[in-house]
């Protein structure tokens, strides 16, 4: 018996002609609006800026030096970037690699929804102890890395944790909160939460496509074949086939929705919190 392949699909051409005719039209008249509002959120970003007296200039205030402004404006730079990363693939290259895409959106969807996470909360003590322990806990994953790798770290963690002890003391309301006392809040509850706090909703809840996406980004066998585009070669059994993928569009645009509709609410929440009111 032939050893098991992966035949690779990737040309949009080809993809194109893969689905049902009212499939095919559908994906061709999502993707322009898409990219037309991905271009919109580009452009709103460029013009992005806190006012004097907003919630978010006493929330930079309070969070200062790791203002919570920067780092939803770095959320946002790395949702945005990912999801032009696959309009580039599909508008420019015409190409769909059916895995990179589905990870490129998860890696979007995360990251509208951290930063939802950290803005969407109606009390500054809950944003600032959300913006102290993200970054407190992102820099404790790079100073392993840096021990993993032999080098030393140029950010000494236990001076580090004195300085956000000293942000916490400003705060009468924060007492009680010890930094990296409480493990950091699980991807899918922040993603829940943000999900939650947002009236509106895009075609597919947050978590339902980025648990689908996580499918594919780790190589899970059974979640391609079930959300990708399959067709089995041969007369191998569906249990070690030899077979064809491709991304389906209509199913693809679906989720880039979703990571389009999420990024804009990220930045919508950006807007509002730096007006002054």
């Amino acid at each position: 018996m032939p050893l098991p392949y992966v035949r690779y699909m990737a040309d949009i051409d080809e993809l194109w002609g893969a689905e049902s005719e009212a499939h095919n039209l559908l994906a061709r008249q999502a993707f322009p609006i898409l990219f037309s509002r991905l271009t919109q959120i580009d452009e709103r970003r460029a013009q992005l800026s806190v006012s004097r007296g907003s919630r978010m200039d006493g929330d930079n205030e309070a969070t200062r030096p790791v203002a919570l402004g920067n780092q939803v404006e770095h959320l946002l730079a790395v949702s945005s970037d990912h999801l032009g990363m696959m309009r580039t693939y599909i508008e420019e290259l015409h190409i769909a690699p059916p895995f990179a895409m589905f990870s490129l959106v998860r890696a979007s969807i995360e990251a509208s929804c951290i930063g939802l996470w950290l803005l969407l909360h109606a009390k500054r003590k809950e944003r600032i102890e959300r913006t102290l322990q993200l970054f407190w806990f992102n820099r404790l994953d790079v100073s392993q890395l840096h021990n993993l790798r032999g080098q030393p770290d140029k950010v000494e963690i236990e001076e580090l944790r004195i300085r956000l002890t000293e942000i916490v003391s400003r705060h009468k309301s924060l007492q009680n909160f010890e930094i990296g006392a409480k493990p950091l809040t699980t991807t899918t509850d922040m993603i829940l939460d943000a999900q939650r706090r947002l009236k509106n909703a895009p075609p597919m809840p947050a978590l339902d496509a980025w648990k689908a996406c996580s499918g594919i980004t780790h190589s899970n066998l059974s979640a391609a074949l079930s959300l990708l585009g399959v067709r089995y070669v041969g007369n191998d059994n569906e249990w070690g086939a030899r077979h064809e993928v491709k991304a389906p569009l209509l199913s693809l645009a679906t989720i880039f929705d979703t990571g389009v509709f999420y990024a804009e609410a990220l930045l919508d929440a950006h807007e509002e919190s730096s007006r002054s009111h």
